[in-house]
C-alpha cells in the first residue's frame, strides 16, 4: 500500500513538473526540448510500468504470506504473539478503555477487600480454635487427675483434640497463601 502510494506521488509530481517547464520554455528550441523530454517521459512511463509490475508481484506474495499466516493461526501457531502477556482488554464488550480500565481497578479494590475480610476471619476462627484446644487439653487432663474418666476415654478425647490441632494447622497454612496474594496484590498497586 505503501509503495503504491509513493508511485501515485512520484507519478503526479512528475505530471505537474512536465507542466510547469512546458509552460514557459525557451523560444526557438522548442523542437529539440520536445523531443528530449517525449523521452524523458517514455522513460519514466517504463519505470512505473517495472514498479507497477514489481507491486503486483508483492501483492501476490503479501496475499500468500497472509494465507499462510491465517492457516498457521488455525493450526495456533501464532508467529507475532508467542503466547505471553495477559490480553485482559480483549473482550471489554461496549466499554471503552478507559471504562474498562476504571471497571478492572474497583473490580481488584473489591477483591482486595474481600480477601483481607477472609484473612480477618480465618484469623479469628485459628484464634478461637486454639483456645478451645487449650481449654479441651486442661479439662481433659483435670477429669484424669480426679478419675472422673477412664484412661481410654482420655486417648479418644485427646485423638479429637490432635484431629482439631491439624484443622487448625491446615488453616493456617491457607492463611499464610492469602497473606501472600494480598502482599502481590498490594505490590501490584502500587
Amino acid at each position: 500500500m505503501k509503495k503504491l502510494i509513493k508511485v501515485l506521488f512520484a507519478l503526479l509530481l512528475f505530471m505537474g513538473m512536465n507542466q510547469f517547464s512546458f509552460a514557459q520554455g525557451p523560444q526557438g528550441k522548442g523542437k529539440e526540448k520536445k523531443a528530449e523530454k517525449s523521452e524523458f517521459v517514455e522513460k519514466e512511463k517504463e519505470k512505473k510500468e517495472q514498479k507497477a509490475e514489481n507491486d503486483d508481484d508483492d501483492k501476490e506474495e503479501k496475499d500468500k504470506d497472509k494465507e499462510k499466516d491465517k492457516s498457521d493461526k488455525a493450526k495456533g501457531k501464532d508467529k507475532e504473539h508467542p503466547g505471553k502477556g495477559n490480553a485482559y482488554g480483549k473482550n471489554k464488550g461496549d466499554l471503552s478503555g478507559r471504562e474498562f480500565g476504571q471497571k478492572r481497578a474497583e473490580d481488584a479494590k473489591k477483591a482486595k477487600a474481600e480477601l483481607e475480610q477472609e484473612i480477618e476471619e480465618s484469623e479469628v476462627t485459628i484464634a478461637t480454635g486454639e483456645e478451645r484446644v487449650r481449654e479441651a487439653r486442661e479439662k481433659i487432663r483435670i477429669l484424669l487427675e480426679n478419675k472422673e474418666i477412664s484412661q481410654e476415654e482420655h486417648d479418644a478425647k485427646k485423638q479429637k483434640i490432635t484431629e482439631a490441632e491439624q484443622k487448625i494447622n491446615i488453616l493456617k497454612t491457607e492463611l499464610e497463601k492469602k497473606k501472600k496474594i494480598l502482599t502481590e496484590l498490594e505490590k501490584e498497586q502500587q
